[in-house]
């Protein structure tokens, strides 16, 4: 009976020292990816600025909502890209896993 109070004290222990730094690792990871992401996005930001500029336009690129308006969605995918890019991926298209609908594989 005195070894389980005494397992019992000792796991308590453990739990009170483990379950705060399990937090504070948490936390620290989680900043750090946010880092890790905004980091990417301004290097995108960054580069898309600089290919702009080369092509004699310099400009960061406007907000998502002033891209993605009714009229963008309604208009047609360009069929010549669309031929273009389904024509780069053929060659790895489902070699891990099928992916979607069978007829639209």
């Amino acid at each position: 009976m005195i070894e389980l109070v005494i397992i019992m004290a000792i796991m308590a222990v453990l739990a009170v020292s483990v379950i705060p730094m399990y937090s504070k690792l948490q936390a620290k990871t989680q900043r750090t990816r946010n880092l890790s992401n905004m980091q990417v996005i301004q290097e995108a930001f960054v580069n898309y600025f600089y290919y702009t500029y080369a092509i004699g336009i310099p400009h960061y690129p406007p907000s998502p909502d002033s891209l993605m308006t009714d009229e963008w969605a309604d208009t047609p995918m360009d069929e010549e890209l669309l031929g273009e890019v389904l024509a780069i991926i053929e060659p790895v298209k489902n070699i891990g896993h099928t992916e979607g609908l069978p007829e639209n594989n």
